[in-house]
């Protein structure tokens, strides 16, 4: 099974590294289709792709992206975890060849790397100290109280746009991930921890001192919301490997098995990228 053979080559990955064997002239795609493996790249952050207690790679991200890949003729993967920040230094060194972690489509990143389609669509989440005792519900609780201090990871865009929206850049504590976010809360050098609404709901309910804060508002940003739409990042010499991707996830979200896919970890119609495009992502334009 496609699930076994990722779990122990993630073993292997994490303790021998990377070894492979490149045919001088072949693109990515047809060197993967030969050897039958492809690196993806990410986090270790659920629902997005993370490594299960057993070994397993699961995530809705890396579901998906496995599932387009058996399609195109690759049925093995490499896992490769690194930090957030590193995500798109590492693809750009070709260290492998996707990142499957629920990145957002941004025009930044565009200029860098090439995305599919979008797959999901995610809003903001906050994850507060158990009983939300600050009471926040949106961006002007941040604000209004300036004692509050915010954990997010610096290579994440809701921080960014948290600051443009008025949040004291001071006030910031940066961390490498949830599970950082989430132990500056219980140390007390963190009030709250921002990210999406999917990453924030999954590690809420495994942390019992914290909670989502709940209900909450995603805030309107220069008249636009600040909902995200995610994609699979490849490297710039990978076109064909990316139109080869793109072909199958249309097939995906025209027989409806795109949903199918993504509601094992919760998700519903509303994370579904609805008709947003690449082209207007990269190009700026927001929902």
């Amino acid at each position: 099974m496609f699930r076994k053979t990722v779990c122990l080559v993630v073993v292997a990955v994490l303790v021998f590294g990377i070894v492979g064997v490149t045919n001088e002239g072949e693109t990515t795609l047809e060197e993967a289709r030969r050897t039958g493996i492809i690196r993806v790249g990410f986090n270790n952050v659920a629902p997005w792709a993370y490594v299960e207690p057993k070994g397993a790679l699961a995530g809705a991200s890396v579901d998906i992206a496995m599932t387009i890949f058996e399609r195109i003729g690759i049925d093995n993967a490499i896992a490769v975890i690194v930090p957030w920040s590193a995500l798109i230094p590492s693809l750009k060194a070709k260290r492998f060849d996707a990142i499957t972690a629920g990145m957002y489509i941004k025009p930044e990143r565009c200029a860098e790397v090439i995305f599919s389609e979008p797959t999901l669509s995610t809003g903001w989440g906050l994850i507060v100290s158990y009983g939300n005792p600050l009471e926040i519900h949106s961006v002007d609780d941040l604000i209004n109280n300036s004692n509050i201090r915010v954990a997010s990871p610096p290579g994440g865009y809701e921080w960014q746009d948290l600051v443009r929206l008025g949040f004291p850049e001071s006030r910031m504590v940066f961390v490498d991930g949830p599970p950082e976010g989430i132990a500056a809360i219980e140390a007390g050098r963190a009030d709250a921890y921002l990210a999406n609404d999917l990453t924030c709901a999954d590690q809420a309910s495994k942390h019992p001192g914290v909670e989502l804060a709940t209900p909450w508002t995603d805030p309107v940003l220069d008249g636009k919301s600040v909902r995200g739409y995610a994609g699979t990042a490849f490297h710039k010499d990978d076109g064909d490997l990316r139109d080869a991707y793109n072909e199958e996830l249309s097939r995906l979200k025209e027989t409806g098995e795109l949903l199918e896919i993504i509601a094992v970890y919760g998700l519903t119609e509303l994370n579904l990228p609805g008709d947003k495009t690449t082209a207007e992502l990269c190009g700026g334009e927001s929902e």
